[in-house]
């Protein structure tokens, strides 16, 4: 299945929508100025999650860096974020490095989720965009899509999915994406085309990012 996170707004209260087939099956709010410190809350198919910050994290992170990203007003302050529902935790996202040989170690995202472990890996394709494999041990569930051009602050993500339950990932993962790298770059943005691409080298990484996943899953 395929599927897009859009956002529409990029004003103190940046909202996304979910769609599948052009239809509207979900919605995201983060509801306050400061993106990486206020909770992003998401309803898709029938799941009311949460997406925030996790404090836990951020209490290891240095003092000085702390109160410089705090000045920025919004600038991610940590990489990691814990999911919620009602307010019970149910998983988080943050990163780690993943050692994929001796001596070799990529950095990579770790999706936990109702006790389930899930890595993320990043893979520039340059100006044909960024793409983000999402796997469960070694089979490739989902697939975020990433493209170079942003017009007006304004972000969005292909997702292709095995099932909903991919799908759900790959739209957290997205979202995560977004608070953390861009919503506050997005809040400066103004009326503007800026166009951001990264190239991948590493052997490993390029092969984890499947050409033949799109096919299947759809």
């Amino acid at each position: 299945m395929q599927a897009e996170v859009i956002q529409t707004d990029v004003g103190l209260s940046p909202q996304y929508e979910i769609r599948r087939n052009s239809i509207l099956i979900g919605h995201a709010e983060i509801s306050h100025l400061v993106p990486s410190m206020s909770p992003c809350n998401l309803e898709l198919l029938d799941q009311h999650l949460s997406l925030m910050s996790d404090l836990s994290y951020q209490s290891q992170q240095d003092e000085s860096g702390f109160l410089s990203r705090l000045l920025r007003l919004g600038a991610p302050m940590e990489q990691s974020y814990k999911v919620t529902r009602n307010t019970r935790s149910i998983g988080r996202i943050y990163p780690f490095k993943e050692q994929y040989r001796p001596g070799k170690r990529v950095t990579c995202r770790a999706i936990e989720l109702n006790c389930l472990h899930y890595t993320v890996y990043h893979v520039g394709h340059g100006k044909d965009g960024t793409n983000y494999p999402i796997y469960e041990g070694e089979h490739q569930i989902a697939l975020v899509k990433k493209p170079t051009t942003v017009r007006n602050g304004y972000d969005t993500y292909g997702i292709v999915a095995l099932d909903d339950d991919s799908l759900l990932l790959a739209v957290l993962f997205a979202l995560y994406e977004d608070i953390r790298e861009h919503t506050y770059n997005n809040l400066h943005a103004g009326p503007a085309v800026r166009v951001t691409a990264s190239s991948t080298t590493n052997p490993y990484l390029l092969k984890r990012d499947d050409p033949d996943f799109e096919a299947r899953a759809t």
